[in-house]
């Protein structure tokens, strides 16, 4: 299960990295383009878990701007691509992210249920052995379903769980300190901060909020400043210039390619 061979097409393993690392600084459309490209590179040599990789990053790209409907898309073909762990939790995680955007919170829960199987594996080992190897086969996938598991919790009414989930999204963390993910810290505590304030406790949240904006404004990434002062905004009274710093923030993830449209569950 955790081999490396399948990560041996280097060049193209480096453009999926690429790719990350420009969507998490938030140029949205350098990201689209280099994963447009490793997507067609990919198929061309029949490395199916890439392509399903790159199909799943350009789905998150639309999730986090709010086009739950269009990442749906892009998350199918993720999974009608995948064809090893990595590549299919991507998928059925980011689907299951995507069906509770648009409100279909039991199809989320059954996704996710899904998922959980195919990562049970990864889940028994200890999280402070991993390398960068089984992190990308399969930890970041797992931390991705802790996410999205309490971010349903959330939205379905079951405060107690979305605490619980992110608790377990915070452990994992801690016990990975070897890591280099900083990007996955601050969005592990940033769900944290979310599940506080759906517990009532909105000044926890908000202080942490800050914090957070703070740390990935400082670390260049752009769009999880933007989701940190949207919790703020969201959990706080806030000045005039605080609304604005979001308002401009947005301004420039759109200029930048992030294709924003706010799907809401209903």
């Amino acid at each position: 299960m955790y081999t490396a061979g399948r990560w041996d097409s280097g060049d193209l393993w480096e453009g999926w990295r690429r790719a990350v690392e420009a969507g998490g600084r938030g140029a949205i459309a350098v990201a689209l383009s280099e994963l447009e490209s490793l997507r067609l590179r990919a198929r061309a040599r029949a490395h199916t878990e890439l392509e399903s990789l790159a199909w799943s990053t350009t789905g998150s790209l639309y999730r986090q701007g709010g086009d739950h409907a269009q990442a749906l898309i892009y998350d199918g073909r993720a999974l009608a691509s995948a064809s090893g762990v990595a590549g299919f939790a991507d998928a059925v995680v980011g689907l299951a992210a995507d069906n509770l955007g648009l409100g279909r919170f039991g199809a989320s829960r059954r996704l996710l249920d899904r998922a959980a199987g195919e990562l049970a594996p990864v889940a028994a080992t200890d999280p402070s052995t991993w390398d960068t190897t089984l992190w990308e086969e399969g930890g970041r996938g797992l931390l991705r379903h802790r996410w999205v598991s309490a971010e349903l919790a959330m939205y379905s009414g079951d405060p107690d769980a979305a605490v619980a989930h992110a608790a377990a999204g915070l452990d994992l963390m801690e016990r990975a300190q070897a890591l280099p993910v900083p990007r996955h810290r601050i969005k592990t505590r940033l769900i944290a901060a979310a599940a506080q304030a759906v517990i009532g406790n909105t000044d926890g949240a908000e202080v942490e909020a800050r914090e957070l904006a703070a740390a990935a404004s400082a670390a260049g990434l752009l769009p999880l400043t933007w989701a940190a002062l949207s919790l703020r905004n969201g959990v706080a009274v806030v000045t005039e210039s605080e609304r604005s710093e979001l308002v401009n923030l947005s301004k420039r993830l759109t200029r930048q390619g992030m294709p924003f449209r706010m799907d809401r569950p209903r």
